[in-house]
């Protein structure tokens, strides 16, 4: 589980964990950088969203449509009128 780059992270161990992740939350987390070994992943995963994050949204509906050609138990919750914000010091 994680937020942010921890979500991406979260994601990225449980596509590379040879079957040792027993499920997977991402909060919040994408990276258009990162490259998912989306065929390594056997865990279900769980994804929670800002209705509006221009950084990660755009990422979402490829991660449903690699899921769901592999058959991954998924389900992904997108909060209507949040939105992600950057916090600076």
């Amino acid at each position: 589980m994680g937020f942010c780059m921890g979500g991406a992270l979260s994601l990225f161990a449980a596509c590379n964990s040879d079957g040792d992740v027993g499920a997977c939350v991402d909060f919040y987390g994408g990276h258009p950088m990162v490259k998912y070994n989306w065929d390594g992943l056997t865990a279900p995963v769980l994804g929670i969203w800002a209705e509006h994050d221009d950084f990660v949204n755009p990422n979402i509906p490829t991660y449903k449509a690699e899921l769901e050609k592999r058959g991954i138990t998924h389900e992904f919750i997108t909060y209507p009128g949040t939105q992600a914000r950057v916090l600076q010091r």
